[in-house]
């Protein structure tokens, strides 16, 4: 039995934002589930849980503020699925959420990343190979490997292909949530069913030429501009993307307005399946003036910037 020598550890799990979010065909994954496989250029923001780690006589595990059921807790699903006795463990943990709840900002899984890396220091993962670890992670989320990185990443696959960006510019966020948030599945649900309708041979050269080679176009432009932070900013614009986009303009008609009101921004996107809309700024004093602006309308405001 493993046993912890610290009184109490705090961790401080972050949010993401999703700057490029491609959705591809299904496939099967090495643990027998159908998913879509991803392309997305995905960054760290500074948001933060907080997550305290305590010596004790028995697990357990206890949202502040939140009410969360055994069956949603990611930090059980994590321990299920690493094969880990809770009733071995000698530690309680305490998570105080800051990143909103079912956002499209990757709290749930920041945690269990935060908390995989803990039982990896403490010795209760061993002789686990990275590729293995990832593969794993993403049977409990498919953010968590990103989270395992931590740093602006292209992410392929279903989640486990991770490959960080050497340098980045500072970006700044305003991130606001209008709507209440629907049910992932029923995001890729309607999003299928989209590109059925459209399947026209048109729309599937769109498609196909929009995912081709994302990967490698990004590092070869991303090179080039390494030294150029105005051009690299631009580059991103260009990219950004987000397919739930087309999703969310149809269950909400106001979207595309409320996307494109924020003029001083460079653009505005959802993160992941939403309901999470972010204004993007290379400008600290435009993104703050944004900030104090939409905080006067609307109480689910948050201001961050990439962690770099």
């Amino acid at each position: 039995m493993n046993k912890i020598d610290d009184i109490e550890t705090i961790l401080y799990p972050n949010a993401k934002i999703n700057l490029v979010l491609n959705i591809k065909n299904k496939g099967i994954t090495k643990w027998k589930t159908k998913l879509h496989n991803l392309e997305s250029l995905m960054v760290p923001i500074t948001i933060y849980d907080r997550m305290i780690i305590k010596k004790s006589e028995s697990f357990s595990v206890k949202y502040i503020d939140k009410m969360v059921n055994d069956e949603d807790c990611i930090i059980l699903k994590t321990l299920d699925v690493f094969k880990i006795d809770r009733s071995k463990l000698d530690f309680s943990i305490d998570i105080k959420k800051n990143i909103p709840v079912k956002s499209g900002l990757g709290g749930a899984s920041s945690d269990a990343a935060f908390f995989i890396k803990y039982l990896l220091q403490k010795g209760f993962l061993r002789n686990i190979k990275k590729n293995e670890l990832f593969e794993k992670a993403c049977e409990i989320g498919s953010d968590i490997p990103f989270f395992l990185e931590n740093k602006p990443s292209i992410v392929t696959g279903f989640g486990e292909k991770v490959f960080p960006v050497s340098s980045f510019p500072l970006l700044f966020f305003v991130i606001v949530s209008y709507f209440e948030k629907e049910s992932t599945k029923k995001m890729y649900d309607i999003y299928d069913d989209l590109v059925k309708i459209k399947k026209d041979k048109e729309f599937t050269k769109k498609f196909l030429n929009k995912h081709k080679n994302f990967k490698n176009n990004f590092f070869k432009i991303y090179k080039k501009n390494l030294q150029n932070d105005k051009k690299y900013v631009l580059y991103i614009k260009e990219i950004a993307n987000n397919d739930f986009e087309q999703v969310l303009s149809i269950l909400h008609p106001n979207f595309g307005e409320l996307k494109n009101s924020c003029e001083d921004s460079l653009f505005g996107q959802i993160s992941g399946a939403g309901p999470s809309l972010f204004y993007v700024f290379s400008e600290k004093l435009k993104a703050m003036n944004c900030f104090n602006n939409l905080r006067f309308y609307h109480g689910r405001v948050n201001f961050a910037h990439v962690i770099l």
